[in-house]
């Protein structure tokens, strides 16, 4: 005769031997006298794993959200602090040129930083002559148009005009550098 306890069996074998019956009520939550042991226990078991996964992502999620915000903040503080500077040695050099009398001798890397000063300045100007209340107050205003089809489009605008920028700033750059 085969003595074997519950819990030797897989969870397959299990689940095969118990009536239907046990198998609803465990399926619907009941643990009373229907349910088998051995079933609570992977049950439990899987509760188990699942809050421990659960808990662990912050900690797995936290140092590449870490690092994308110190690589944002960098990016930040090139823009907004070296990068004018850079641009002011650039519009001296220039100066320095002009007063002498010299051609300007620009180093291509100059160049580079002083397109990208002069782009940031003409892009800012231009956003502010925008007004955005009344901006979203002529869309809101649209009875056809849903607000989540305008954010798709200007999602899809966002992607087409960075990947246009992306394409103009290599070809400006490249062609600054190569023109030297």
């Amino acid at each position: 005769m085969h003595t074997d306890t519950p819990r030797e069996h897989s969870h397959e074998e299990a689940v095969e031997e118990e009536p239907l019956s046990n198998f609803l009520f465990g399926m619907l939550g009941d643990k009373g006298k229907y349910c088998s042991e051995h079933m609570y226990d992977r049950e439990s078991e899987l509760r188990r794993e699942g809050v421990h996964n659960f808990l662990a992502v912050p900690w797995n999620i936290e140092p590449m959200l870490i690092f994308g915000y110190v690589t944002c903040l960098d990016c930040f503080m090139h823009q907004f602090t070296l990068l004018p500077i850079r641009t002011a040695f650039s519009v001296g050099a220039l100066a320095r040129a002009a007063l002498g009398g010299a051609p300007a001798r620009l180093t291509p890397f100059q160049y580079c930083e002083l397109l990208r000063g002069v782009l940031i300045v003409v892009v800012s100007a231009l956003v502010l002559t925008v007004d955005m209340s009344q901006a979203y107050h002529t869309v809101r205003n649209q009875a056809m148009i849903k607000l989540y089809v305008i954010f798709n489009m200007l999602e899809i605008f966002d992607k087409l005009c960075t990947s246009f920028g992306q394409d103009i700033l290599e070809a400006l750059y490249s062609g600054t550098l190569h023109n030297r």
